[in-house]
């Protein structure tokens, strides 16, 4: 069945990548907010048949009918394969156990595990077992992570696995968590675009807290190097050559 939170996510993606020229959201200058074609049907239908279970919809009806990886949160949707390993499939023909009982399985292995839920696991073996049932759909960086629950307690529900901060539930589904994620950047690059294409003056526009931000708009990524103000700066005179070839002066 199709769900109706798709063709937003797909068109908020489109927004972007006609916005950010330069790239700037996080990920974005490795999918350059482009989605990989589908799995298709007859795949998915093999792989449920394989694991024994049919995948949570929202992210069957996504990988059989819109996208199979590219845009998305964090470094971008994850590429499902064609075919998995023996281990993979192992691991996703487990059931997760749920947050409840990872808690229990964590502290019965001598982590602790405070109120709020974080814990730190060391051991590599045992956070494997924790994530049977998952699969690894987004990566942040220095081994940080967002999982897609597949298969056992409350599926299709995105957790995150941080190295020092253990797993976490997010609350949020494959399309809510999506939608969500480039919803939210779509809003900040339309209201700073509305306002370049007012040609409101570069000293009131750009700010160090969105430097960047202008600077994508106008086709450029300023990197992590510099001050905030000497960003600010560059920005503001990217901003002024984006007036100047629209024959407009800031008013």
């Amino acid at each position: 069945m199709d769900d109706p939170r798709l063709m937003p996510f797909l068109e908020h993606v489109e927004v972007l990548r006609r916005l950010d020229r330069g790239r700037d959201v996080f990920g974005a200058k490795r999918h350059h907010w482009q989605v990989q074609p589908p799995l298709g049907e007859e795949p998915v239908a093999t792989l449920e048949q394989d694991l024994g279970y049919a995948l949570p919809a929202g992210y069957r009806t996504y990988l059989t009918a819109y996208g199979n990886g590219g845009a998305g949160p964090l470094f971008g949707i994850r590429t499902f394969p064609a075919h998995l390993s023996a281990t993979e499939r192992a691991s996703l023909r487990r059931p997760f156990p749920g947050m409840a009982a990872v808690h229990r399985q964590v502290a019965a292995g001598g982590v602790d595990v405070d109120a709020d839920g974080y814990f730190e696991v060391d051991d590599d073996a045992l956070l494997e077992r924790l994530l049977n049932g998952t699969w690894r759909i987004a990566d942040d960086g220095c081994g940080h992570h967002a999982r897609i629950v597949l298969h056992g307690a409350e599926p299709g529900t995105i957790l995150t696995v941080a190295l020092e901060g253990g797993i976490r539930d997010t609350g949020q589904d494959f399309l809510d968590w999506s939608l969500s994620w480039v919803a939210r950047h779509r809003e900040c690059y339309e209201a700073v675009w509305e306002r370049m294409l007012r040609a409101e003056p570069p000293d009131d526009l750009v700010t160090v807290n969105n430097a960047a931000l202008v600077a994508a708009l106008c086709g450029t990524s300023l990197g992590l190097n510099g001050s905030g103000n000497g960003r600010r700066d560059t920005a503001r005179e990217l901003y002024r050559r984006f007036l100047a070839e629209r024959g407009q002066d800031p008013c």
